[in-house]
């Protein structure tokens, strides 16, 4: 986002509306807040490691050694996203009171998105 801003360009209007997007719909003003949803990504990682080394004592330099580990990933996903809009002004087009008139645009979805997922991950070797 800071190499994309336009710090010429109003990221809020005076009426207290997002401005303009920068570029594909991003305005850092507005996509930094819930506004546009959210993403949780919760991911949990398990890996062990055991190692078991047995001298023998009745024979000499003989010994067992026994490696093993269990990995285990479960990574849950909430994703919601939300219409959000912006408001452009032309340069030019002002109300009787000398307001410029804004134009409301659709960024995001055109209607609610929740997508959920959840997946459980075992690795043996």
């Amino acid at each position: 986002m800071l190499m994309r801003g336009k710090p010429t360009m109003q990221a809020w209007w005076p009426n207290g509306d997002p401005g303009p997007d920068i570029e594909y719909g991003m305005n850092s003003a507005v996509t930094v807040t819930d506004a546009t949803g959210f993403n949780r990504d919760r991911l949990y990682n398990m890996e062990s490691n055991l190692r078991l080394t047995i001298n023998i004592p009745w024979i000499k330099g003989l010994t067992l050694v026994a490696n093993g580990s269990y990995d285990k990933t479960f990574d849950f996903d909430k994703e919601f996203d939300t219409p959000w809009y912006l408001y452009s002004w032309d340069g030019i087009t002002k109300d009787a009171n000398g307001i410029p008139v804004l134009v409301k645009n659709l960024r995001g979805y055109a209607s609610l998105n929740l997508q959920r997922t959840g997946r459980k991950v075992v690795k043996r070797p």
